[in-house]
């Protein structure tokens, strides 16, 4: 059900209406036909309001001048807003056509209701000055229950400045979030020590490789920040190459006031991978930076790895990180739910099998036979020439009824046939 009207102030008056008469379908499909224009769309339900694909420059201005509207009770009662372009870019016309950040902060600090918040291809230019940008004085400092950023081209700084309107944020998740390619829109230097008392308290960060490094990074820094330690149980899944993975080991060591329960690591995101470069050891100061020692409390552990026979290094590197990672887990430690999944990267059903021969079970066996908590092995095998059931004899064969300190492990077997992928060198790439 959707609304359509270019006109703020009457815009107002249809919503008070429909709202206060609980209107019929009928009703409001009549009043969507009367407004035709595709300016500021706008989806309810009973007493709560979704707006949704505000599309263009001009309609987020209008919805901006609606919101903030003394006379109208719109904004009070507003508690979904899900902002973007189906097309995933608003105007490709100069920078007039995109969202600025104080635009983007004038539609959300009116919002008393404001509970979910999406993004999903916005494109936003510049970056503020965080230090000259905000007024303390005027954040609404909410408490956000979900915030997700499905799609955004921006520089870190104006994600950061849409993080810092909250005051804690149940569920933060970022999937796609790539830096303008525009060169004049510089990105400014984000002064960490000096707005890191802004930063929301997250409980779960739910981070993708396909957000850029430096963004990666700051989030971890809103993550692990000092003063949001003492606080309740937290979860963070998180993409990464090995630098991403040791750093957070660190982080983790380094905040032992932390009560983290849920720790995801995705070491074969093909994103992330591409980033590194495998042909080097792992010493032991890298694993030592692994160590979960200081997190009595975890209860749910998850380690995705890659595994090839092409690319050199990456299997020893792999390993050598799971042992580690298994070795360095306290013994007293209160895991409930560890899962290991392998990404096997493979030609054909032959090359699976070498793999799988070569790879050091009984070791991982003898590694996770202390934790009852192992209860599930995953195989994902990416072979574009493979169908799941060849796949899935393969690796049966291999590993069925496979048995850790008397108890047989579930095994979950995928085969992704549609991953088409390309070697150079010692990289690899999906096409």
């Amino acid at each position: 059900m959707f609304i359509h009207s270019p006109i703020p102030e009457i815009m107002a008056i249809i919503l008070d209406t429909l709202r206060d008469n609980k209107p019929t379908l009928a009703a409001c499909v009549a009043v969507s036909r009367s407004w035709r224009s595709h300016a500021l769309p706008v989806l309810f339900h009973f007493q709560k309001w979704t707006v949704k694909y505000a599309r263009g420059h001009r309609s987020y201005e209008s919805l901006s001048r609606l919101l903030n509207k003394p006379a109208n009770s719109i904004a009070a009662h507003l508690v979904t807003l899900e902002i973007g372009s189906r097309s995933g870019r608003l105007h490709m016309v100069g920078r007039d056509g995109y969202v600025d950040a104080s635009l983007m902060a004038s539609i959300v600090r009116p919002l008393s209701a404001l509970q979910d918040l999406t993004f999903d291809g916005v494109t936003m230019v510049g970056a503020p000055d965080l230090l000259t940008s905000l007024d303390t004085r005027l954040l609404p400092k909410r408490h956000l229950k979900r915030l997700y950023i499905k799609r955004m081209t921006a520089f870190e700084a104006v994600v950061l400045f849409i993080l810092v309107h909250f005051s804690a944020i149940e569920k933060l998740s970022l999937e796609t979030v790539s830096v303008p390619q525009d060169a004049s829109l510089s990105s400014s230097a984000v002064p960490l020590s000096d707005i890191q008392p802004l930063f929301p308290y997250v409980s779960t960060l739910t981070v993708d490789a396909q957000v850029h490094k430096v963004l990666r990074r700051f989030l971890l820094d809103v993550f692990f920040q000092r003063r949001a330690m003492p606080c309740g149980a937290r979860s963070l899944q998180f993409p990464g190459n090995w630098e991403d993975a040791f750093e957070i080991g660190e982080r983790i060591r380094a905040a032992a006031e932390m009560r983290l329960k849920v720790l995801s690591i995705d070491m074969a995101n093909r994103y992330a991978v591409l980033e590194e470069h495998f042909g080097r050891p792992v010493s032991i100061e890298m694993l030592e930076r692994l160590n979960l020692s200081s997190q009595p409390a975890l209860d749910t552990l998850s380690v995705t790895l890659l595994t090839s026979e092409v690319v050199e290094g990456i299997n020893v590197l792999s390993w050598s990180i799971l042992f580690g990672v298994l070795s360095l887990l306290p013994p007293t430690s209160a895991l409930a739910h560890l899962t290991l999944r392998l990404n096997v990267i493979c030609t054909d059903s032959a090359s699976l099998r070498r793999q799988l021969e070569q790879y050091k079970w009984r070791e991982l066996r003898e590694g996770i036979a202390r934790f009852r908590s192992f209860e599930r092995l995953s195989v994902r095998v990416l072979a574009p020439s493979m169908n799941v059931e060849e796949a899935r004899d393969v690796v049966e064969s291999r590993l069925k009824g496979w048995r850790v300190a008397g108890r047989t492990v579930e095994l979950d077997v995928r085969c992704d046939p549609k991953s088409n992928f390309s070697f150079s060198g010692n990289s690899w790439s999906f096409v």
